[in-house]
């Protein structure tokens, strides 16, 4: 069951909600972006609804802006 309706157009828990970034100092051979699987679909339909468009159109774009956001804690970190 997708966990939808968290995402709307006037409230947010951010994207992190959906995934997290586990430094490498801290976390050793275990660091790297983690995305959890069905906060993440719920908020990719979530878009997908308030975008007008289906959520396949949408998955590879959404996961392109989780990643980005990601990636920017990891840039901060070195």
């Amino acid at each position: 069951m997708l966990e939808t309706g968290r995402f709307t157009a006037t409230e947010s828990p951010g994207v992190d909600a959906v995934a997290a970034y586990f430094p490498w100092h801290f976390f050793e051979a275990s660091w790297g972006i983690r995305i959890y699987e069905r906060p993440f679909y719920g908020f990719a339909a979530d878009l997908a609804s308030l975008a007008g468009h289906p959520l396949p159109t949408m998955l590879p774009i959404v996961l392109l802006q989780v990643l980005q956001h990601e990636w920017t804690h990891f840039a901060f970190e070195v």
